[in-house]
């Protein structure tokens, strides 16, 4: 099972030298959500981290990790 590091996100923003806001909109969303994703607190979509590596120039895989099933968060519940 795989899952993206957020932390490790988190800090490549950070240390890029842009604004979450201009990130954000080079992704199509708004700055808050993008926010939320940084804090773990939303769910980050395929095509918003397809537009965060675009931005940032970096592979795809980079901030992904492989995780033992049995130490993977349960998924949350719809609704």
């Amino acid at each position: 099972m795989y899952e993206i590091d957020i932390p490790c996100l988190r800090k490549a923003v950070k240390d890029s030298g842009y604004r979450q806001k201009y990130i954000a909109d080079m992704c199509g969303i708004n700055d808050r959500s993008f926010s939320r994703i940084l804090k773990g607190t939303h769910g980050l979509p395929a095509y918003v981290y397809a537009g965060i590596c675009k931005t940032l120039d970096v592979p795809m895989d980079t901030f992904v990790r492989q995780v033992n099933e049995r130490d993977a968060k349960a998924p949350r519940s719809a609704g």
